[in-house]
């Protein structure tokens, strides 16, 4: 009897603790450990050197921000280097053997979306909802739900998962509709290392709709990276 009021005990501890707890504590110490919140990456430069392997074989990339959405990702693949360049209102590519290609809004757009990998790690709550629906594993796992009318590129759903024990985020699950094809994200983070200041995952394993797609290992990222003019101009 006295085990089982012990137990008893602890439970209504555990389920006491639960409920205190809310979804914007959670993000607020994980933004904390993290340095996330004196980060601003989407005002502010930025240089990222990333090795991506995928089952089609290995990238490096390098990817340079401005400010005013300006985007500079250089990809070298098997010896074959690609760059991609965006201004905030015009953008290029320019592929090894073809001429430079102009890119539609729609692709520039994409573009600011695939180099804004830090920023996937900084949950916006201004433009999610979010709510703690309880612990799984040893994580709280909060669920966000887009704002009316917020731009989410096509997010309708983003699960979170942080761990209890060190307030860092250990996975994302986003649904995605993008013009009616819907697909699950499964981002899997790992291997905390301090960039300049900012504790953060080096390594993002990532999963579509089941199927692995990409593991992302970030060597570098310096979020004081001086730029200039003419990375952001079309290429020659």
């Amino acid at each position: 009897m006295r085990k089982l009021l012990v137990l008893l005990c602890v439970v209504l501890v555990s389920t006491s603790a639960m409920a205190q707890q809310t979804a914007a504590q959670v993000i607020a110490r994980y933004n904390e450990v993290t340095g996330l919140n004196k980060a601003d990456f989407k005002a502010g430069n930025m240089m990222m050197d990333v090795a991506v392997a995928t089952p089609q074989g290995n990238v490096a990339m390098q990817i340079i921000k401005a400010e005013g959405a300006k985007y500079r990702i250089t990809a070298n693949m098997a010896g074959q280097e690609m760059l991609a360049v965006a201004n905030g209102e015009k953008g290029w590519m320019k592929v090894p053997g073809q001429a430079v290609q102009t890119l539609p809004k729609e692709a520039i757009d994409q573009l600011a979306s695939q180099g804004d990998m830090t920023g996937s790690l900084k949950l916006d709550e201004t433009l999610f909802d979010f709510v703690l629906t309880g612990e799984e594993n040893g994580n709280y796992v909060v669920l966000g739900t887009p704002k009316k009318g917020a731009n989410t590129m096509g997010i309708t759903e983003l699960v979170a998962y942080f761990s209890t024990k060190t307030d860092m985020m250990t996975r994302s699950i986003s649904k995605l509709d993008i013009k009616g094809n819907k697909v699950n994200v499964d981002v899997k983070f790992s291997a905390v290392k301090d960039f300049n200041g900012l504790n953060l995952p080096s390594i993002m394993e990532i999963a579509t709709t089941g199927a692995p797609m990409m593991t992302l290992t970030i060597k570098e990222l310096n979020t004081i990276y001086p730029t200039a003019a003419w990375m952001f101009t079309e290429p020659k």
